[in-house]
């Protein structure tokens, strides 16, 4: 039989790392660039500097916790936009459309991963990339001769494409129809395609804030 006090116990840690985590977020947002202080998150979460140690051994351990948090979030929000198409190309467009998106409306958010480099590096998108580009290549839609290098490739593009959005660029929309466009071109996808991704993932992402989509993302995922 399940220790239920074992089980409490583990909630009680689960949702005290949850509250450091949230202090630090909270800290972090309001000054970006510095590094926060183990008595800025205590204080603001209101527990002991034991407490904190007690989770995380320095300042360092903690911010990447709350990076790769963050990343993980962001990852698993993806996979829904990701299982909607059968067509491999289509979910790829619109879900680096959404990461890119996030990036431009959301400076905390891309401030943490570009501090972190968590997003790009996270082993969790490596294994999402890896089954894509599997089903791309057995659906006849991708040609990439190694994995390995396309993975690396995209990790490059992303660090890139936050950063040139969080600091600014003249056109946002058009700067992520261009990265979308090269990152099918390099994986060998037809270059029709390439050229009609931009704009379907666009009208796409329209469609899902207008909540004209909300009924197929939530019943029908494999559509």
């Amino acid at each position: 039989m399940p220790d239920h006090r074992t089980e409490t116990a583990d909630k009680r840690r689960a949702r005290m790392r949850a509250r450091l985590l949230q202090a630090m977020l909270t800290t972090c947002t309001a000054q970006l660039r510095a590094v926060p202080t183990v008595e800025q998150i205590t204080d603001i979460a209101r527990v002991s500097r034991g407490t904190f140690y007690n989770h995380f051994d320095s300042i360092e351990q903690a911010l990447a916790a709350l990076g790769e948090e963050i990343t993980r979030r962001g990852l698993l929000e993806g996979e829904r936009f990701r299982c909607v198409f059968k067509e491999k190309w289509k979910s790829t467009a619109v879900v680096l459309r959404v990461v890119l998106t996030r990036a431009l409306l959301d400076r905390t958010w891309a401030a943490f991963v570009l501090r972190t480099r968590a997003f790009a590096h996270d082993p969790l998108l490596g294994t999402i990339v890896m089954q894509d580009l599997a089903e791309g290549r057995a659906s006849g839609e991708y040609r990439v001769l190694d994995d390995r290098v396309a993975l690396d490739v995209l990790r490059g593009l992303l660090d890139a494409c936050i950063s040139a959005l969080h600091h600014g660029v003249a056109d946002p929309v058009a700067y992520i129809d261009s990265a979308i466009h090269l990152w099918l071109q390099a994986l060998g996808c037809d270059a029709q395609l390439c050229a009609q991704a931009p704009a379907m993932s666009r009208r796409f992402l329209d469609d899902y804030f207008n909540e004209e989509l909300q009924p197929l993302l939530e019943s029908e995922p494999s559509a």
